[in-house]
């Protein structure tokens, strides 16, 4: 997740790891698009598991 973070994956799509200290199914929802846009910028890196 700091990777994520620290890459800007969660630019323009807010951040999930807010003051609340619980994830609900917004943040899980902006966690996955943040995970998606990763794996297809490095599709690479996934694909050669």
């Amino acid at each position: 997740m700091e990777k994520l973070f620290k890459n800007g994956y969660f630019e323009g799509i807010g951040n999930p790891f807010g003051s609340k200290g619980e994830l609900g199914p917004k943040e899980a929802i902006i966690i996955r698009t943040a995970a998606l846009n990763f794996a297809r910028d490095h599709y690479h890196l996934i694909r050669s598991c």
